[in-house]
């Protein structure tokens, strides 16, 4: 029975090499995995977000809603435009924006956690 890299390799006419293969889950558990959920308050009266440390070593941040409930219709986003430079400045470490409501810390330093709950619980004060 053929694999779909098979399909794929033969279809596209490229080596089995290019076709790109998930990164390894590492012993601690799968990579999907959640090790640890920080629920945060302060930031979103409608839905506060959540930390997710995960099983492969990176900190996903998740929001109910992105821009926040708070932001008039009429600023689109306002000041959210650019949240992940905003996180990136605030804890050091490179942040991608993944999906509206979803950043990813690759590579988080041993601070890291702390850091975005400080700066997440205390934005609305700024």
């Amino acid at each position: 029975m053929l694999t779909v890299a098979a399909i794929l390799t033969a279809a596209l006419g490229c080596s089995r090499s290019a076709i790109p293969t998930p990164p390894p889950a590492n012993e601690s558990g799968r990579m999907d995995e959640i090790r640890q959920e920080i629920l945060l308050s302060g930031f979103d009266p409608l839905g506060e977000p959540v930390l997710r440390v995960m099983a492969d070593g990176s900190v996903q941040v998740v929001f109910n809603f992105m821009p926040p409930s708070y932001v008039p219709d009429e600023l689109g986003w306002g000041p959210f435009a650019d949240f992940d430079q905003q996180l990136e400045r605030a804890v050091g470490v490179p942040v991608l924006w993944d999906d509206r409501e979803v950043f990813i810390i690759h590579q988080p330093k041993p601070d890291t956690v702390e850091r975005l709950r400080a700066f997440i619980e205390g934005y609305r004060g700024k």
